[in-house]
């Protein structure tokens, strides 16, 4: 979060738009990644952890497009959010089927 609180503070010009998108979804589904690791001991069952932690990072990304818009030569975009919510929703779906598929394996045994 910090790291992308940082890049966030950054004025100038970026790179090309589908970087910006690469590194949207990559940064989203590493922190959907960590809330799910962070949480993963709770007793929130794995179908409502995915969804908790899809709605952490997208509320995360919400706030970032909001401090965005108050960097000079940058400005919220709501598309952003979509991306990033698509990023973390990817890695929460993949959590959720590594995890019921050892939950089922540690049923057989």
């Amino acid at each position: 979060m910090s790291l992308i609180f940082y890049l966030s503070s950054k004025t100038g010009p970026g790179g090309p738009e589908w970087q910006a998108v690469v590194f949207h979804l990559v940064a989203y589904a590493l922190l959907a990644t960590w809330y799910w690791l962070g949480l993963r001991g709770t007793k929130i069952p794995p179908r409502y952890l995915a969804v908790v932690v899809v709605i952490l990072a997208m509320v995360y990304g919400i706030s970032d497009e909001m401090h965005q818009s108050f960097t000079p030569g940058r400005m919220a975009d709501p598309m952003d959010v979509l991306v990033d919510t698509v990023g973390a929703a990817g890695a929460a779906a993949l959590l959720y089927l590594v995890t019921c598929r050892s939950d089922l394996r540690d049923l057989g045994t």
